[in-house]
């Protein structure tokens, strides 16, 4: 049975992601936040949930992280899927530095620490591996208000890059940027009436008029951990619904 790590698989992309491997004949390992968040993941899952591992670790501290790093070592995906992340909206000159470093430890340094755990697998035991990283069009074009999320993404898809030159032929990786997504994280930040104001809006903005799903970019993901895409390595694919062509 192949195996995948998903970080962040308690809701939005990465939940619909556990549950498309986990369907798909996979054992999955993955993180969630709290013993009640395992829970519900656990209990989502139904007759599948024997083949899931949830390890419960807050990847914006870096004792979480050697606990993760420790955990896949012996875990031993062949695929990686660096899905967690956290948002925040700030001005830059309110930013405290303890906000900065939760925002660069979970979005970049955690993507570091997880890729190496299993890059150093791979080497050990001479195996090929592939690496699937989440971004966001956020990386690309910073929106007002983004700084550090924006320069946090765009760091992991130079990051990407640099993996799939360094580690090559063995090791593949790829990130997906993705455009505005209907996931909780804009009801955490916004409120539940302004993020459904908020996802109104932005979909009468792209030219698909409307914003993606979790589940889209689950079967994205899945796809391009099949044989049909072991040709690509390094790449930024932009998945935005059009919005980038006229923003």
């Amino acid at each position: 049975m192949k195996r995948v790590f998903i970080s962040g698989g308690t809701s939005g992309i990465g939940l619909a992601t556990v549950q498309l491997f986990l369907k798909k004949g996979y054992l999955v390992g993955t993180t969630a936040r709290s013993l009640q968040k395992k829970k519900d993941l656990l209990n989502s899952t139904n007759e599948l949930k024997d083949n899931l591992n949830v390890q419960i670790v807050d990847l914006s501290k870096i004792e979480s992280l050697e606990t993760i790093e420790i955990f896949l070592m012996e875990f031993k995906p062949e695929i990686l899927v660096n899905n967690a992340a956290v948002y925040a909206s700030n001005n830059l000159l309110e930013t405290t530095h303890l906000e900065i470093n939760s925002m660069f430890t979970n979005n970049f340094n955690s993507v570091v620490t997880l890729s190496k755990a299993c890059l150093n697998n791979w080497k050990i035991e001479d195996k090929s591996g592939l690496i699937l990283n989440v971004g966001s069009t956020l990386g690309n074009k910073p929106a007002p208000g983004t700084s550090l999320y924006s320069a946090s993404k765009a760091a992991l898809a130079s990051l990407t890059q640099s993996i799939a030159m360094e580690y090559a032929p063995k090791v593949r990786a790829n990130i997906i940027m993705p455009g505005v997504v209907a996931t909780p994280i804009h009801s955490k930040v916004m409120g539940n009436n302004a993020a459904g104001e908020f996802q109104e809006n932005m979909a009468a903005m792209h030219p698909l008029a409307r914003i993606g799903t979790p589940q889209e970019f689950a079967e994205i993901l899945f796809q391009l951990s099949q044989p049909a895409f072991e040709w690509m390595t390094g790449s930024v694919l932009n998945i935005d619904g059009g919005i980038s062509l006229i923003t």
